[in-house]
This record gives C-alpha cells, sequence and structure tokens, in this order.
C-alpha cells in the first residue's frame, strides 16, 4: 500500500509538470520563467534521485529521472535564451563607414609593430609560413603608417 501511494504521487507531480514542459518545448518560449529557479529547481531533483537511490525507492527513482529529464532540457533552453539575449546585437555598417577599428585599433597595432621591429615577438611572423608572415607583417605596418 506504501509503494502504490509512493507511485500515486510520482506519478501526479512528474505529470502535472509535463504541460508547462510540452509549452516550453512547442514555442521555444522561457521568458516567463526564472533561470535561478530552474537551475536550483534541476538541482534538487538530482538530490531528489540520489535519495531515491540511497532508499531504494522505486517511485521516487522513476519520477525524479522522468523529471530531470524535462527539467534539465528546460534549464538548457532558458540558458540558451539568456545568453542570446546578453549578446550583442550587431549593427550594419552604413555605406562608406570606416571599418578601421577607430584609434584604439590603431594604437594597438602600432605596439605590435614595435615589437616586431624590437624583436620581442620573437618571430611571431615567421612561425607563419614565411610568404604569410611576411605579408601579414607588411600590411599591418602599412596600416599604421597610412593612419598615423
Amino acid at each position: 500500500m506504501t509503494e502504490s501511494i509512493g507511485f500515486l504521487a510520482a506519478i501526479l507531480t512528474t505529470f502535472s509538470f509535463v504541460p508547462q514542459a510540452a509549452h516550453i518545448l512547442r514555442t521555444r518560449q522561457t521568458d516567463g520563467i526564472s533561470l535561478l529557479m530552474y537551475a536550483m529547481f534541476t538541482v534538487g531533483i538530482v538530490t531528489w534521485l540520489v535519495y531515491g537511490l540511497m532508499i531504494a525507492s522505486l517511485p521516487v527513482i522513476l519520477s525524479n529521472i522522468a523529471t530531470l529529464a524535462l527539467a534539465a532540457t528546460i534549464l538548457f533552453l532558458k540558458t540558451q535564451a539568456v545568453i542570446a539575449a546578453r549578446r550583442p546585437i550587431p549593427q550594419p555598417i552604413a555605406q562608406g563607414a570606416s571599418v578601421d577599428g577607430g584609434p584604439l585599433a590603431r594604437d594597438f597595432l602600432a605596439v605590435i609593430c614595435s615589437l616586431a621591429d624590437s624583436g620581442h615577438l620573437f618571430g611571431l611572423f615567421g612561425r607563419l609560413s614565411d610568404a604569410a608572415g611576411h605579408h601579414a607583417f607588411r600590411k599591418m605596418r602599412s596600416l599604421t603608417k597610412a593612419r598615423t
């Protein structure tokens, strides 16, 4: 009788989670859920699973395996959405606009060229094939001289 109550509880709690999981999987919309909540929930499910294994309770083990599969999937989708939202949206470059990187990039190239001239880069360009290294060095040198 005790196992039957355990199985009933496992079925109800696991299947109550399915409509939310199905909706998120179908729409890929995770805006309404909290990343922290799902992370904590997933860790809690793993903890329940470990507990179920320790006490050898089949209802606890089976329900938490099923719930873990759903929760981990939703956590993965939510994490992807949060990362995507934090990525800067690339802006189109206006026609005729400069794409040289600005003064900071020119200063960086000047420092690299001066280090290469002084030998401190330890043959960085020589490690590339000789032709490619020579071409890259000439290109950087022309960029810094043309803009200074």
